[in-house]
């Protein structure tokens, strides 16, 4: 019963903290990857998000588990929350005169019309003067 009640102490802990909503898919991942990833790598018992309605700015997170694991488990999530906020992302639609230029022959085809390319500048701070580009093209 002691060794019980020692265990409930150590893993009970429970903290809650608020994120953006936007980066809520970054920090849960396709079906739950990364979430899982962060209770692995960390030992967090739990984590719950609750996002209060769908036209809410902030999701509440609660981690269940030691206070070691919490911290890092918070850390993990608040790394990647910052990293979401950092980012810029701008669309815009390119002509297709510029397709093949931009995505090499085998996007001539038919099929990108129209084509929208995302631009994604991210940077760990927005006032750095580098910025790492990725393009993604979507049809």
């Amino acid at each position: 019963m002691v060794d019980l009640i020692s265990y409930e102490k150590e893993h009970g802990n429970v903290v809650t903290f608020t994120v953006p909503v936007k980066a809520l898919p970054r920090i849960l991942g396709r079906g739950g990857a990364q979430v899982n990833q962060i209770k692995d790598d960390t030992g967090v018992a739990s984590v719950d998000v609750d996002q209060e309605s769908d036209e809410a700015t902030e999701a509440t997170i609660s981690l269940r588990g030691t206070k070691t694991s919490i911290k890092n488990a918070r850390s993990e999530i608040e790394k990647i929350a910052k990293e979401v906020s950092n980012e810029a992302r701008i669309e815009m639609e390119i002509p297709k005169e510029y397709h093949t230029t931009l995505i090499g022959s085998g996007g001539s085809s038919s099929k990108f019309q129209p084509l929208l390319l995302r631009l994604n500048l991210s940077s760990p701070s927005l006032c750095s003067p580098r910025l790492d580009h990725s393009i993604w093209r979507t049809y």
